[in-house]
Parts: structure tokens; C-alpha cells; sequence
């Protein structure tokens, strides 16, 4: 059993037209600014179904079920109702209203706000039959850049976690949308951790590659048993790093397959770069069924 904890549902036809010209890492990194009328267009079309390309994506690649949260643009909503359709898929629900750009009001005033909205956004989507919350960019919830201060603003959505036992995932390393790189860096979420031992936290991409980043996830997860990883857009190095000093019961396998990155052919697809990438960290058959299976089960409650 192969399960990929991190894939985003909803697709635009403006991409599909460009897709022949997103075959390499840099070229689905860059797309926004190097197409700009797609771009545009991208943004006020509506998103469509395509768990068909992503079911079709697993089966090339030997990949038995899927968690699946939105990309930008599309409601819970629908994903909830594309992956019912489907036994091999589970979804993630998001909890801020994201837009193409900045995702923020600017408006400091309205934090306690968006994160009580944010906190309802959870109890309905976990009484609606997602599974747990997936990448939650902290602009969204936030202008705060002490830890402490964070951390509050994220209270009222954690609390509701805690009570569910329910899972998050933060995004770390490059994004390649405005407004929340400086949250990338995911120290601060030590603290949003240490307040809240009973929600289970993944740190998406571990740093993706970035030294320092992986260097602050590192450190988060030493001083919190409750925060784990998964895999995607890490080095082998990185993982087999984060394997020896936590353990492999912490990480899991994910791909970010999506309606750009599913493009991707060089050097290698999202689902075989993930296989690549813990294959160059071990050799040990029973921590690849950690990664793989084991963990994903444990993690998000998974039959």
C-alpha cells in the first residue's frame, strides 16, 4: 500500500493550454510571471474536476490512495464532493479564504476575526468528513511576527483541532505565491507546537531543499513530539537526516501533485522525484513501509 499524504485538487483550462511548457521544476516555479495573461485568466475562471488525471497519475505510478485539499481557487466544497466519488481518495479541508494575491486584507484590525472564522471553518469541515486541515499559510491568520504573538492569533483554530485530535499541515521552504514567504521559515511554530501537544502537525516539504529551513523544521521537531514531515521537495540528505535524529515513525511520503505540477517530466514526475527522494535516503524495506503506508495510516486515521 503507497499513500501520497499531499496533493491538490481543482484544475483551469488557461493552464491546460500552456501545460507542454511546464515540464521542468523551473518552469512550473515560474509560470505566474513568465505568462501573465495565463495568469490572469487563471484567476477569475472556475476550477474543474480533474481527479481523473490524478487517479490516472497513481496508477502509472503505483500509488493506492491520495489525501486531496484544494489549490487556490477552489472551495472545500468541491473537493469534498470530487473526492466522494471516489474510495482511493481522502480530503483535507482549507480554513482561510485564500486569493491569487496577497491573501490578506491589510486591515491588522481584523486578525481576531479571520481566526475565529477559521476556527468555524474547521468544526464544519471535520463534521463534514474531511479528515484534518491541509497547508495553512500563516498570512492568511495573521500579521504577527513574534512567535508568541502567532500563536494567539492561531488559538481559536488550534483549539478546535486539539478537541478533534485533528491534523494540520504548514507549508515550508519557496512559495510561489505572494505574500507568505516569511513565514515559510517554520520556527515560529514551535510555539504554535508547544501550546498545543494534541493536534498532530506536519511540516510540508521540510524546508524544500533550503538549509535553513530545514534547519528551523529540525529544531521545531526535536522539541515537539506532535510535529512530523513529509517528504516532497526535500533532498535525500535532508530526510535521511531528519530520519536518523527523529526516527522514520515522522515522515511520510507526498508528492504536491496538482494542475501545474502535474506537468512536470524533468528530471522526473512528482510521484517517481518522491520515490527518488527516499530511495537516496534508505535501502531499509521496513522504513519505506513506514514512509509510505504505515505512517500515513497512523497520521491521518486512515482504515
Amino acid at each position: 500500500m503507497i499513500i501520497d499524504t499531499h496533493t491538490h485538487l481543482g484544475g483551469f483550462p488557461s493552464i491546460e493550454r500552456i501545460g507542454d511548457r511546464l515540464r521542468t521544476r523551473a518552469d512550473v516555479a515560474g509560470w505566474r510571471s513568465a505568462y501573465p495573461d495565463v495568469y490572469d485568466a487563471v484567476r477569475s475562471e472556475r476550477a474543474v474536476d480533474n481527479t481523473e488525471d490524478l487517479l490516472a497519475a497513481m496508477d502509472r505510478n503505483g500509488v493506492d490512495q491520495s489525501l486531496v485539499q484544494p489549490t487556490v481557487g477552489v472551495p472545500n466544497d468541491d473537493v469534498l464532493a470530487w473526492a466522494s466519488r471516489h474510495e482511493r481518495l481522502h480530503p483535507l479541508a482549507w480554513v482561510a479564504n485564500f486569493s491569487w494575491a496577497g491573501r490578506w486584507s491589510e486591515d491588522p484590525g481584523t486578525a481576531k476575526e479571520k481566526s475565529e472564522e477559521a476556527a468555524r471553518t474547521a468544526q464544519e469541515a471535520l463534521d463534514a468528513g474531511f479528515l484534518g486541515i491541509g497547508e495553512t499559510c500563516a498570512r492568511d491568520l495573521t500579521q504577527n511576527v513574534d512567535p508568541v504573538k502567532i500563536a494567539h492569533d492561531f488559538d481559536p483554530l488550534m483549539d478546535v483541532l486539539e478537541e478533534r485530535h485533528a491534523v494540520i499541515q504548514f507549508p515550508t521552504g519557496w512559495t510561489q505565491f505572494p505574500g507568505n514567504l516569511y513565514y515559510q521559515d517554520p520556527l515560529w511554530i514551535d510555539e504554535v507546537a508547544g501550546r498545543h501537544p494534541g493536534v498532530t502537525i506536519v511540516l510540508c516539504k521540510m524546508g524544500r531543499g533550503i538549509q535553513r529551513f530545514f534547519d528551523s523544521a529540525i529544531s521545531v521537531g526535536l522539541r515537539n513530539k506532535n510535529v512530523m514531515f513529509d517528504l516532497l521537495a526535500t533532498t535525500p540528505e535532508h530526510l535521511r537526516t531528519s530520519m536518523d535524529l527523529l526516527g522514520p515513525e515522522r515522515v511520510t511520503y507526498a508528492t504536491d501533485w496538482s494542475y501545474s505540477w502535474k506537468h512536470l517530466t524533468t528530471p522526473r514526475n512528482v510521484h517517481q522525484s518522491a520515490f527518488d527522494i527516499l530511495e537516496g535516503a534508505t535501502d531499509d524495506p521496513a522504513v519505506r513501509e513506514l514512509v509510505l503506508s504505515e505512517n500515513p495510516r497512523r497520521i491521518y486515521g486512515l482504515s
